[in-house]
């Protein structure tokens, strides 16, 4: 595997009885969940993946993300410098069951959005 490209660590499909497991994470489940041989649930893993890999265009390297004010222990953020495509993309993810105000400054570049509770989004713009 290339240097910096991240190993998945848990499994990508998981049965309905949420196997199997890696002996190591009993707890883990797939990113989706084969029910039958025509129905599929898709997990909030799915999800997830999908909105740190949907704007990545390689090189991809990771950027620092600063939080400040009276939504630190609900919000969690994380940043990415897309050189593939020029862009940036950050990732806002609310924990809390309460709506939260996120101010977002990137140099001349500003906006604030609502996140809504225990919500998770993708901010991208270009970096040009």
């Amino acid at each position: 595997m290339p240097r910096g490209v991240p190993s998945l660590t848990r499994s990508t499909g998981s049965l309905v009885s949420d196997g199997p497991t890696n002996n190591g994470c009993l707890n883990c489940r797939g990113v989706v969940r084969v029910n039958s041989a025509s129905s599929v649930d898709y997990n909030v893993e799915y999800w997830g993946m999908g909105h740190f890999s949907r704007f990545f265009a390689f090189p991809t390297r990771r950027i620092a993300t600063t939080l400040a004010g009276d939504a630190l222990s609900c919000i969690t953020t994380t940043a990415f410098a897309n050189a593939g495509n020029q862009t940036v993309q950050l990732v806002v993810l609310n924990v809390c069951t309460t709506s939260q105000a996120v101010t977002v400054n990137y140099g001349a570049k500003y906006s604030l959005t609502i996140q809504v509770p225990q919500g998770l989004m993708t901010l991208v713009w270009s970096s040009a």
